[in-house]
């Protein structure tokens, strides 16, 4: 009996003392007091030679697959991560009170990853090291803040109706602006405006440089519910619908208004010079962001309800199946599909990484799509939901640990209370850097003959003031337009097509 008792109470105490030992390999950074391990040490029971010969072996058995277990909501150790060819190469703790407050966003741009968290704080981390680059209070914690977005030089929050810009190399406050409504989403940011979708369907812009200038808005038709997405030239949103709305940034006017058909519950993909748009009815359309031409159009059979991923020639698109399905971005032609597959998470030099129902990393291979292996984490440690888009503003209750990366090979696991790993591949010290964040000006786009137009039409809003009166959106001939166009909430959505009034729609 003597025995049996000891063996109980070791159990229990070896299952806090794992704990306690994890906490503090993990949260290193938190300065925690970890007195109590000493005090939870699991042998104390152990009164006499018979109970130590039987109870101390089974208690170390207990603790060494404890100890080893690979969770992808806990550390995972070198040993887990190089079995499917990983290495991990830094780990941090994001500084947060776990009992009051959880991370509410993830958002990597370029060098950094930016975590705001539900006390209304922004965290900016190097990607190379995980050290802590700066830190600001961006809002109120009773308010939901959602974002960020980042381009070159700001960072954009919505903490409530408050739209707030910070500098991006120091997290200084910029401005703040009331916006007229609530959003459900995060804001979008061009070189020189602040885009946000508001629930009832207005979009409204306001000028980075100038925030006192009245804002632009347009009323579409439905609910906006995802964040607009901004390329080198437009600005393209979504509503509840399965309209889209796509408006050229400069000057900033509506361009056309296309119905897919189908119910959108993603926000669009930028693969300049088009746009990728998932539809409810299971087809990928990919569309030119000047004039609506569809270039392609891929039928995956079940609902799209994750926005696409692009990485170098390659879209990445996940079904309601669930299955990975990758395609050729020139063509849309598929090149493989793999069941089992909920979400892409990052493109390795030599393997393809996702994520199944369970949370657990699959590791494919890239031309084929095969499975390599995977990691898996334990019941307990389990995160509910879908995983977390590097570009996206979703409650953390539809996520699970992992970043959608796809501006180069790192991959990225995170938990709620601010966990953060970071893997590659064994032998790949360096990033495989695939592409510049969204919304960036790429090469040849940032051509000297943009940059003397911007100049000139700075140089014209100062002399003329922004027009009071209220107008229609601007046809898409219209490319001399100077100001602004503001089109009134009341008036109907713009019918602006480039299919004109035969039923050559393809979306119809």
């Amino acid at each position: 009996m003597e025995v049996a008792t000891s063996a109980l109470v070791v159990c229990h105490r070896c299952v806090r003392w794992v704990r306690l030992c994890r906490e503090k390999k993990q949260v290193t950074s938190m300065n925690m007091n970890f007195a109590g391990l000493h005090d939870l040490w699991p042998f104390t029971p152990c009164r006499n030679w018979l109970s130590t010969l039987i109870v101390v072996p089974l208690a170390m058995l207990v603790v060494g697959i404890s100890l080893s277990t690979p969770v992808l909501g806990q550390l995972i150790s070198q040993t887990s991560a190089a079995r499917v060819g990983l290495k991990r190469a830094w780990f941090t703790q994001v500084d947060l009170d776990p009992s009051q407050h959880r991370i509410a966003n993830w958002l990597l741009h370029d060098n950094l990853l930016f975590a705001v968290t539900t006390a209304g704080t922004i965290h900016a981390l190097e990607i190379t090291t995980g050290k802590t680059a700066w830190s600001a209070q961006v809002g109120q914690p009773e308010y939901p803040t959602l974002g960020p977005v980042v381009n070159r030089q700001s960072v954009a929050v919505i903490n409530g109706t408050k739209l707030m810009l910070l500098d991006r190399a120091n997290g200084r406050l910029k401005w703040i602006r009331e916006t007229g409504a609530a959003s459900s989403s995060g804001p979008a940011l061009s070189e020189d405006r602040a885009f946000i979708a508001l629930i009832n369907g207005r979009m409204e812009a306001f000028s980075l440089k100038d925030p006192k200038r009245p804002a632009w808005y347009h009323q579409s038709f439905g609910h906006a519910y995802h964040r607009p997405v901004t390329t080198t030239k437009s600005i393209c949103w979504t509503t509840d619908r399965g309209a889209l709305y796509v408006g050229r940034l400069k000057p900033l006017s509506i361009l056309f208004r296309l119905e897919t058909g189908g119910e959108i519950v993603a926000p669009p993909t930028a693969m300049a010079p088009y746009l990728l748009i998932g539809s409810a009815n299971g087809n990928l359309y990919c569309v030119h962001d000047q004039n609506g031409e569809v270039r392609w159009r891929y039928s995956s059979g079940d609902s799209i309800t994750h926005a696409p991923v692009v990485v170098g020639d390659q879209v990445f698109i996940t079904s309601d199946a669930p299955a990975l399905h990758v395609l050729n971005a020139v063509t849309g032609q598929l090149q493989w599909t793999t069941a089992g597959v909920t979400q892409f998470v990052a493109l390795g030099k030599t393997h393809v990484y996702g994520a199944d129902r369970y949370g657990r990393l699959i590791v494919l291979e890239t031309k084929t799509g095969g499975m390599v292996g995977r990691l898996s984490r334990s019941r307990s440690q389990q995160f509910s939901g879908k995983l977390i888009s590097s570009s996206g503003g979703a409650p953390w209750s539809v996520r699970k640990p992992a970043l959608i990366n796809d501006q180069n090979d790192r991959i990225f696991l995170v938990n709620n209370v601010g966990l953060i790993q970071c893997l590659h591949e064994i032998g790949a010290s360096e990033p495989v850097i695939y592409k510049q964040p969204a919304g960036e000006i790429e090469g040849d786009a940032a051509s000297s003959a943009d940059e003397a137009e911007d100049v000139t039409r700075k140089s014209r809003e100062q002399d003329s003031p922004t027009p009071t009166e209220v107008g229609q959106p601007n046809d898409a001939s219209e490319t001399d337009r100077d100001q602004d166009t503001i089109t009134p909430p009341e008036s109907a959505p713009a019918d602006d097509s480039p299919f004109g009034e035969d039923d050559s729609n393809p979306f119809s």
